[in-house]
């Protein structure tokens, strides 16, 4: 079964508003423990800001985090995805427009963000799960080829026994 986007969704999502300031902004990221939040203007999904965007658009430039207003430096051009494209349909997307989060819907409702860390990690515990599958069935062979090679040796001897009674 191939790898979907709805595996990996966060769900528990910041939002804030657009007329919130930077620096009100970053102190809820870091409360959150997150490096991105979703912008709402009217409730409705705007934009999206992220560390990156705090430090090129702000920090660099000299502003005042707390005199900007988040809908002035939120990233508009927004890529989606729909919740049950595949991975490596997300993969492509964030690769071509060079980003590492994807705003995820349902037809037209949004149900969360798929970041490039969650995405990677997800499918990195997939494989390590299936490895450690691989590796202890390969294990068990490993005992079961070892289990009949000694009981073949122990029969050798009595194996000899016949072979001599047949030719003498």
């Amino acid at each position: 079964m191939a790898c979907r986007v709805a595996e990996y969704i966060d769900r528990s999502i910041v939002t804030m508003d657009g007329n919130n300031n930077v620096k009100a902004t970053a102190q809820a990221m870091v409360g959150h423990k997150t490096g991105s939040v979703v912008v709402l203007d009217s409730g409705q999904v705007s934009g999206f800001f992220t560390e990156r965007d705090l430090l090129g658009r702000v920090v660099a430039k000299g502003r005042d985090p707390a005199k900007v207003k988040l809908k002035e430096v939120k990233t508009r051009d927004l890529i989606n995805i729909s919740y049950d494209s595949t991975c490596t349909d997300a993969l492509t997307l964030m690769k071509q427009n060079n980003c590492r989060h994807l705003l995820v819907y349902d037809g037209q409702a949004f149900v969360g963000v798929l970041s490039l860390r969650d995405l990677a990690q997800g499918v990195g515990e997939k494989h390590a799960s299936r490895d450690m599958i691989v590796n202890l069935l390969g294990g068990l062979t490993m005992i079961l080829a070892i289990g009949i090679i000694g009981l073949l040796a122990f029969q050798i001897p009595k194996m000899f026994e016949v072979v001599r009674r047949v030719v003498e």
